[in-house]
Formats: structure tokens, sequence, C-alpha cells
């Protein structure tokens, strides 16, 4: 249902379309106020955790074509964002012009050209982003590198859906390996840091964003069998590499009934 009002409302756009967006980002754990008011940001989005606590603004856009590149507005989603003291912003968009042709779309260069961190992100991608949340009960701290990323909105939405299937991306018996064998030599009785793990044999796969997505990915597949600490980035398997990877590829029970 809210996936749903989201898309719909994107179509409408103003008032719908940013209650639309912040109930959204309410569902995905976040705390989020539509503002809405002339000259302010639509949505502020604020992850209350800890000492990673964050926030970002969300510029609401709807339309029923493509979002031209002048309609973006991206100069005033950065002075919301300063305004509101956020550390970023995006502006959603059902689509955006540009990104049919062989070059660059000049929505992606006015990003970068704007003062701090302003990136464009579709409806696809945050329903996309909202099931992610859901299925893998990812970090809110994980998630500002995914939607503040300046890249077209094809490969923003590859990169969300990357993780959902996690253990498609790398070699993750071997990575499951690499971390015992340390928790067994150099960081024995110790935690690892995944960190090192990716520098020694990751780093040319993955960036270590991506790299820690998949970790905490594969910690839910296996079911308390894996322990990852995104904020000092350790890692720690609590059974072997075998039985890990067990429950990880084991089938959910059918639905009674």
């Amino acid at each position: 249902e809210i996936c749903r009002h989201v898309v719909e409302a994107s179509y409408e756009g103003e008032k719908e379309f940013e209650n639309a967006l912040a109930e959204l980002f309410r569902a995905m754990g976040f705390v989020a106020t539509r503002d809405g008011a002339p000259g302010q940001k639509d949505v502020l989005v604020i992850a209350p955790v800890g000492k990673a606590q964050f926030s970002f603004t969300v510029e609401a856009k709807g339309s029923v074509n493509p979002l031209p590149n002048d309609g973006a507005d991206l100069a005033n989603a950065a002075d919301h964002r300063d305004q509101a003291g956020a550390a970023f912003a995006i502006v959603v968009a059902r689509e955006f012009v540009g990104f049919k042709q062989a070059t660059e779309a000049q929505v992606l260069k006015d990003c970068r050209a704007v003062s701090g961190d302003v990136s464009i992100v579709t409806v696809e991608t945050l329903v996309a982003l909202y099931r992610v949340v859901h299925e893998f009960a990812l970090p809110l701290e994980l998630i500002p590198d995914l939607l503040k990323e300046v890249e077209a909105p094809a490969d923003k939405l590859k990169r969300v859906e990357d993780l959902s299937r996690p253990t498609d991306q790398i070699d993750w018996r071997r990575l499951l390996e690499e971390i015992w064998n340390a928790q067994n030599s150099s960081a024995s009785g110790d935690v690892v840091p995944y960190r090192s793990i990716w520098q020694d044999g990751w780093r040319d796969q993955v960036e270590i964003e991506q790299f820690t997505l998949i970790l905490t990915s594969l910690e839910t597949l296996a079911a308390g069998l894996i322990k990852v600490d995104t904020t000092r980035e350790h890692v720690t398997l609590r059974q072997s590499p075998d039985l890990v990877a067990e429950e990880i590829v084991r089938e959910p029970p059918p639905p009674e009934g």
C-alpha cells in the first residue's frame, strides 16, 4: 500500500507526493517530516542512530512526463539542505530526462556542479530500497552511500537490487573462509576488522560501501551466525563457514496452509 501510494502520488506531485515520500521513509525506519512551505525543503529525514546519526532533505518532483533539467531545481535543493543542516539532499522524480542518449545526462553534471552533496533518485529505486530494507533489516547508517552517489538512475537501481542477491555478487563462501581463518590466526580471541579483509582480496571487485552492504545482507541470511558491526567495521562468524553457508542457502519453510 505504501509503495503504491508513492507511485500514484508521483504523478500528482506537491503535497500528496511529499506526504507519500515521508510515509515511505518512515516505513524504512527513519523519522521523516514534511515541511513543504515555500522556500523550504519538502521533507526532512533523520536517522536517530546514536553517534552515527545523520539527516538529509528530500525534494519531491511529481510529473507525468520525465522531469526536465531545470525542473530538478538542484540549487534550491542544496539551499534547503544547508538551511536544515542536513548531510545531503536528494531530488526524487518518476523519471529524469537525458538518460536515453549515449552521452552523460546534463542533470548529473549539474549535480556535481552544485555545492555539496545533491543527487537524483527515482521512485522506482526508493521502492526497491524499501523492499531491501525490510527483507534484510538493512541498517540505516548504510543507506546514505546508496542515495547520495551521483549516478544514472539505472545504475543506482541496480546497486539497490543487487542487495537482494548478495550471494550473486562475490565469492561469499571464500569470504566466510577468510573471516574464519582470521579468527583462527591474526584475530584469535578478538573480532575481525573487515576492512582489512576487503583490502587484501576484494577492493578490486567492489567498493567498501558495497562490501559492507553484502556483509550485512549475509548476516540476515545467516540467521544470527554472522555478527556485523558497521560502526566499528568488525565482523564475527559464530559458527564454522560450512554451517554458516548451510544456513545462508537454506530454503525458507513453506507457508502454513
